[in-house]
C-alpha cells in the first residue's frame, strides 16, 4: 500500500465461487443499512483527491467493523455449509451472506463517490476490496505528485502586479487544493508564503508582521494586506495631484483624511472602543504664537496670545485643523493656498497674490546670486524631487532609464529624460541639489523644499559631526554604542523594579525611569554619564527629577487608576516612542513590560524613517530581539502581546490624524493611549483629546516650551485624561 492509504493492502482472496447466492433465507439479514452515503463522503473521488476520500472512508469503515473487507484481514467465508463428514451441501452459509452483503454495501458506497471519469475503473471488479486497491494502485502516487506541485506552485507565487485581493485568492486556491489531496498546509507557513510573495513597496509591511508572527492570523493579515494596498494606493494618487504640484510618482506621500474631515484619523473599530474612525481626532492641534515673537521648531509653532497665562487646566487659543483657511493667493474659501490652481502662475490675480507667489521663489528666499545668467528655481513644498527644464543646468548628467514620470495638474505626465545633480549659488553660499530630473517639458525649474534640507541641512550637521564631534556631544554613530550600553543595563534597571512590592510605588518608578530616560537626547556627554557607573547615574536620574508637583502632574490621579480592578484588564495600550538608548529601552520598554505582566496588549509606535534622534520601528524590531531571552520572552514575561508598528511618521512630531494603516488596525480596540517625548506628547499633542484614556509623558527640554507652559527647564510633565464609558 502507499504510504498515504489508510489500510494495508495485502490481497484479498476471493470465495471459491465468486457468485452470489441463488437464495438466501429470509431469516438472514446485512449487518448494516445501506444509506445516504453523499451526506458522509460529500466528496467525489478524483485523480487528486485520493488522501482525502479515502481518509473520509476510513470512520466509516470503522464505525460498521468492516475495516477488514478493505485490508484483506477479512477473508471470505465458504459459501455454503458442510455436513458432519465433511461435504459440501446445499445450504448457504449465513456467515457468508453477511460477509457479501457488507462487501456488496461498501462496493455501492465507492461506486456513487466515484466522479466520472474513474467510473470505467469498476468494469470487471465483483467485490470491494478488488476495486479499492485497484483505485489506490492508480491514485495515491498520483495524488503525491500532485501534492509536490501544488507546494512548489505556493513557493513561487509572487504579488506582481496583481491586486491584494487576486494575490489572495491564487494562494488560497493552492491552500485549499492543498487540503483536498490530503496535505493541509499549516497557518504559519501560509503566512510565510504570503509575505514571500509580496514585492519591495510591502518590506515595511512584511518586517511589522514577522516581528508579531506568534500572534497573527490568516483572517487577520488578509485585512492588514488589504488595508496595506489601500495606503499605498492613496500614495501613488497623491503624487498625481489635481493641483498644479508636480510630483515624482515614486514619492512616498502618506494618505491624506477624507475632505469632509480633514483631521479625522483612519482608525476604524467594529468594537465600539477607543480608536474608531474620530479617535485621533484632536481638537487643537498646537500653533501656538508668542506675541511678538514666533519661533519654528520642528516645523511646529509655539506660542501664546497676548498676556494669556497657560497653567495647567486652561488652554490657549489653537489653530484648530479642522477649520479650513482662506487661500493666500485667491482668497477662496474652498481650498488653502498649496492646493491653488494659480499657485504656479505669476500673472495671477492682485498684487497680493502675486507678492505670495514670488516670495516662494528661490531668487527671493535666498539672497541672489551675482551671476546673472543663473536659472530662476520655484520653491515647491510638493515636489518630491528637484526637477528643471534645462540639460544645462545638470552637472554630470546620466540618462534616465526608469519608467516614472512627473505628473501636475491636468493629470499629464511629463517624460523624465536624465538626470544629474546642479546647485543653487547665492551671494553668500551654494546650496548643492541632489538627484535633479530633466524634464523637458516643465514649464518651471522646482527645487523639492523636503529634499532641499536633506541635501544640504541635514548633510552639513552630518560633516560637522565627523569633523567636531565633541562639540554636538558624540560620535555621528554612537546610536549602536549607546544601545549596547543601555541593553546591557535593562536586566538590572528591570530586577530593581520588580524588586518592589507595592505596584503603586513601582508604577511610580516605572514613570520616573521614563523621564529619567527622556532627558538624554542620543549622542549627548549628559548620557555618556548616564551609562557610567554601571548604570548607577540612571538609577540616580530617576531619584533626582525635579521635586513634584511637575510643571503638569496627574501622576496620583494615574495611580489611583492604575489600581482598579477594571483597569488593570485593559486589553490594548499604544505607546508612541521617542528617542533611540536609554529613553526606549530602559524607560519606556520596562513600563511596556509591566504592562504585558498584567496582560495587556502593548502596541510600540515608532518612526518610519530616522529624525534626530528618534527609534525607527526597524531599529526597534532589533532591539527587543536583542533583550529576548531563548524562550523569547522579555526577562521572563511572554512578549507574545508585544506589538511593533510603524507609525507612518518620520518626523520628531506627530500628526495623528495621518498615521500608518498598520497602526489604525492594530490600535483598534487601544484602552489606553501614550505619546512620550516633548514632540509628541507637549508640542503637537498636548491638549489632544481622545476616546479612551490617555497619557502625555515627556522632559521639557527646550526654553520657549518651558516659558510657555510656565515652568522650568527639564520640568516634566504628565497629563493624564481619563474617559468615562457611560
Amino acid at each position: 500500500m502507499a504510504a498515504s492509504s489508510h489500510f494495508d493492502s495485502t490481497s484479498q482472496s476471493s470465495p471459491a465461487d465468486s457468485s452470489a447466492p441463488n437464495s438466501c433465507p429470509n431469516s438472514v439479514s446485512s449487518s448494516i443499512i445501506i444509506q445516504n452515503i453523499g451526506s458522509l463522503v460529500p466528496i467525489k473521488l478524483t485523480t487528486t483527491n485520493w488522501i482525502t476520500w479515502s481518509a473520509l472512508f476510513a470512520p466509516i469503515f470503522r464505525r460498521y467493523n468492516l475495516t477488514g473487507l478493505i485490508d484483506g484481514s477479512l477473508v471470505a467465508p465458504p459459501m455454503y455449509l458442510l455436513d458432519s463428514s465433511g461435504t459440501r451441501t446445499s445450504t448457504v452459509n449465513p456467515q457468508y451472506i453477511t460477509w457479501f452483503e457488507n462487501d456488496q454495501n461498501i462496493l455501492i458506497w465507492i461506486n456513487s463517490t466515484l466522479s466520472d471519469s474513474l467510473i470505467p475503473y469498476t468494469v470487471g471488479v465483483t467485490f470491494a476490496r478488488d476495486l479499492w486497491a485497484k483505485l489506490e494502485s492508480r491514485l495515491a502516487t498520483t495524488s503525491q505528485s500532485h501534492i509536490h506541485e501544488l507546494r512548489s506552485r505556493l513557493r513561487t507565487i509572487t504579488k506582481g502586479d496583481s491586486t491584494a485581493v487576486a494575490y489572495l485568492q491564487q494562494i488560497e486556491e493552492i491552500a485549499d487544493a492543498l487540503a483536498t489531496a490530503g496535505a493541509p498546509i499549516a497557518d504559519s507557513e501560509l503566512i510565510s508564503v504570503l509575505l514571500h510573495g509580496l514585492p519591495p513597496e510591502y518590506d515595511a509591511f512584511v518586517d511589522t508582521i514577522q516581528f508579531r508572527l506568534s500572534s497573527t492570523t490568516v483572517d487577520e493579515l488578509h485585512g492588514l494586506l488589504l488595508s496595506k494596498e489601500i495606503q499605498l494606493a492613496n500614495r501613488k494618487k497623491a503624487s498625481s495631484s489635481v493641483s498644479f504640484q508636480a510630483y515624482h510618482s515614486s514619492a512616498g506621500i502618506l494618505p491624506t483624511p477624507p475632505a469632509d474631515s480633514p483631521s479625522q484619523a483612519y482608525f476604524v473599530s467594529s468594537h465600539g472602543r477607543g480608536f474608531d474612525r474620530n479617535f485621533f481626532n484632536p481638537r487643537n492641534f498646537q500653533n501656538f504664537s508668542r506675541q511678538g515673537q514666533n519661533f519654528n521648531r520642528q516645523g511646529q509653532h509655539f506660542s501664546r496670545q497676548g498676556q494669556q497665562k497657560n497653567t495647567h487646566g486652561s488652554k490657549p487659543n489653537f489653530h484648530n485643523f479642522n477649520r479650513r483657511n482662506s487661500c493666500q493667493i485667491c482668497r477662496q474659501s474652498d481650498h488653502e493656498a498649496i492646493d491653488c490652481p494659480h499657485r504656479l502662475n505669476p500673472n495671477y490675480g492682485t498684487k497680493h497674490s502675486q507678492t505670495a507667489y514670488h516670495t516662494n521663489t528661490a531668487s527671493n528666499a535666498f539672497p541672489p546670486s551675482t551671476a546673472s545668467n543663473a536659472p530662476t528655481w520655484l520653491l515647491d513644498t510638493g515636489a518630491s524631487s528637484h526637477m528643471t527644464n534645462s540639460y544645462t543646468n545638470l552637472q554630470s548628467p546620466e540618462p534616465y532609464s526608469g519608467p516614472d514620470q512627473v505628473y501636475i495638474g491636468d493629470g499629464k505626465g511629463l517624460p523624465i529624460i536624465h538626470s544629474g545633480s546642479s546647485c543653487l549659488p547665492t551671494s553668500t553660499h551654494t546650496f548643492d541639489l541632489h538627484n535633479v530630473l530633466h524634464v523637458p517639458d516643465l514649464k518651471q525649474d522646482l527645487i523639492s523644499a523636503n529634499r532641499f534640507i536633506v541635501d544640504n541641512w541635514y548633510t552639513e550637521i552630518l560633516e560637522d559631526l565627523k569633523k567636531d564631534p565633541e562639540s554636538h556631544g558624540g560620535p555621528p554613530d554612537c546610536i549602536d554604542q549607546e544601545n549596547a550600553k543601555a541593553i546591557s543595563l535593562f536586566e538590572n534597571v528591570v530586577d530593581l523594579n520588580d524588586a518592589i512590592e507595592d505596584e503603586v510605588k513601582r508604577v511610580e518608578n516605572l514613570i520616573r525611569g521614563i523621564f529619567a530616560g527622556n532627558i538624554f537626547d542620543l549622542g549627548s556627554a549628559q548620557l555618556a554619564e548616564v551609562f557610567s557607573k554601571d548604570g548607577m547615574s540612571f538609577l540616580a536620574s530617576c531619584q533626582n527629577l525635579v521635586p513634584r508637583p511637575w510643571v503638569i502632574d496627574d501622576l496620583d490621579a494615574f495611580k489611583l487608576k492604575w489600581t482598579k480592578k477594571s483597569w488593570k484588564k485593559a486589553s490594548s495600550a499604544v505607546i508612541f516612542v521617542d528617542n533611540s538608548g536609554a529613553d526606549i529601552i530602559l524607560g519606556i520598554l520596562p513600563f511596556a513590560r509591566e504592562l504585558l505582566r498584567r496582560g495587556t496588549q502593548v502596541v510600540l509606535a515608532a518612526n518610519d524613517l530616522p529624525s534626530i534622534n528618534d527609534v525607527t520601528y526597524t531599529e526597534l524590531i532589533e532591539i527587543i530581539s536583542r533583550l529576548k531571552d531563548k524562550n523569547g520572552q522579555l526577562k521572563g514575561v511572554d512578549t507574545s502581546k508585544l506589538l511593533i508598528a510603524n507609525s507612518g511618521n518620520d518626523l520628531p512630531v506627530i500628526d495623528l490624524s495621518r498615521v500608518s494603516q498598520e497602526l489604525a488596525h492594530l490600535a483598534s480596540d487601544a484602552d489606553l493611549v501614550i505619546l512620550e517625548g516633548m514632540g509628541r506628547g507637549i508640542e503637537t499633542n498636548l491638549y489632544a483629546q481622545f476616546k479612551c484614556d490617555s497619557l502625555k509623558i515627556g522632559m521639557v527640554k527646550h526654553p520657549e516650551v518651558a516659558q510657555f507652559l510656565g515652568g522650568r527647564l527639564y520640568d516634566c510633565v504628565f497629563k493624564y485624561n481619563e474617559v468615562l464609558l457611560s
